[in-house]
């Protein structure tokens, strides 16, 4: 299809084109109020462009006007595109907008209206050619009587004069209404800030999940296979394992129950995550699966805040994990030291341990320990703390955080 006639066959020409002519009428019912439309063309056009104005300044402030005029938008202007003009919040300055939007419809309207009219008016008198016998006047040029049949294959050139312009005029008005319907630069970017922060809110939620529940289930794997192995030798040690599963179980039970409840946005309903205080079940559970765990804590947890503490905990969570994970039997150091203004939280298992992965897999976090690493980087990155070490340390594997916190007293020590 020929690009010029191409605005003939597509309804979002005709949906703009009725848009705009509705902003005529309105004129027309205004201006038919006071002081009328009797008079000269000249002086009724004038009056549609301005006796309108001051119920548009004050329309163009109320809230529910800019409603109607994005619901109008988006249905006659973009096809009904859902997309196109998210909603804003009605401060001044969108109602200012809405005021030259309405102002910019109502000149474009008229003015459309106007050459709508014109354009039909010159339709009607090509279609009567044939049927009068003098000669046809058209846009001041007269067409003889006696050819008057030919001037019908004047139509269709016509009709596509008419719709070039109109079609124009409603890409026109429709940038117009991006422009002034759509969000302001501040609310674009307070609408980015609002996804920005859903999508941290998600990966926070995502992240919990993955530390509590990934912890859980590879801590009862390893009780279950460290059970297995003994459960002909050591009955007593399969009654503690057994035991610890269950404890680590209900524990994986509640974390669940806490992220589900957050995710419902119940916060103040979920129980309270897991702090450093309570890295003695950390450790002890961690013990059940076999390995030697030796765990340190220099310093008084208490100084530390709610946030850190919470956070440390599951760092240190996620990095004895990984260390049970892929270090068997190998034995886990974990050292916490809390000095009056940082905290170092240090998890260190042997690199070359037998039933371990290779070390070309361990290295530089590959394998299966990237994942765990990426989820320790990036809170130790909110928290404005710095990964001192990741990965292989001469024969060693080793996580080395430090946080800071807030100045508190004296530190004292303690040791686990």
């Amino acid at each position: 299809m020929p690009a010029f006639v191409t605005p003939l066959f597509t309804p979002i020409t005709y949906a703009r084109w009725l848009h705009m002519l509705v902003a005529a009428v309105f004129a027309a019912a205004c201006t038919a109020v006071i002081p009328g439309l009797e008079g000269s063309p000249l002086r009724t056009a004038a009056l549609l462009l301005v006796v309108p104005v001051p119920v548009l300044l004050v329309a163009g402030l109320l809230p529910r006007v800019r409603d109607a005029e994005r619901a109008q938008a988006r249905l006659l202007l973009f096809g009904g595109d859902a997309a196109v003009l998210p909603g804003g919040e009605p401060s001044w300055s969108a109602r200012g907008r809405t005021v030259a939007w309405l102002l910019l419809r109502l000149e474009v309207g008229v003015a459309v209206a106007y050459f709508t009219a014109a354009m039909l008016e010159s339709t009607v008198v090509l279609l009567s050619a044939p049927l009068g016998a003098t000669d046809v006047v058209l846009f001041g040029v007269s067409l003889p009587a006696g050819r008057s049949p030919l001037w019908l294959a004047l139509v269709p050139l016509l009709a596509v004069a008419t719709v070039w312009p109109v079609a124009l005029s409603g890409r026109l008005l429709a940038a117009g209404a991006r422009r002034l319907l759509g969000p302001s630069p501040t609310e674009r970017v307070a609408a980015a800030e609002a996804r920005a922060e859903r999508l941290l809110e998600q990966n926070l939620v995502a992240r919990e999940l993955h530390d509590a529940i990934g912890h859980a289930l590879a801590t009862i794997v390893l009780q279950a296979m460290a059970a297995r192995e003994v459960r002909e030798r050591d009955g007593a040690f399969v009654g503690e394992a057994l035991g610890a599963i269950e404890r680590t179980g209900r524990s994986a039970m509640e974390d669940l129950e806490r992220v589900l409840t957050l995710v419902r946005g119940d916060p103040a309903a979920a129980a309270p995550a897991p702090t450093l205080a309570e890295l003695g079940t950390l450790v002890n559970g961690a013990r059940t699966t076999g390995a030697r765990v030796d765990a340190t804590v220099n310093g008084p947890v208490g100084v530390l805040s709610t946030v850190i503490s919470r956070e440390a905990y599951r760092i240190v969570q996620e990095g004895l994990t990984n260390a049970l994970r892929h270090g068997g039997a190998a034995p886990v150091s974990v050292c916490v030291e809390i000095a009056a203004d940082r905290l170092d939280l240090c998890v260190d298992s042997p690199l070359g341990h037998p039933g371990s992965p290779p070390a070309a897999r361990r290295a530089n976090g590959a394998g299966p320990r990237s994942g765990g690493l990426r989820g320790i980087r990036e809170r130790v990155v909110l928290l404005g703390g710095e990964v001192l070490a990741a990965g292989p340390v001469g024969q060693r594997w080793r996580v080395h955080i430090r946080l800071p916190h807030a100045p508190r007293d004296e530190v004292a020590a303690t040791t686990h």
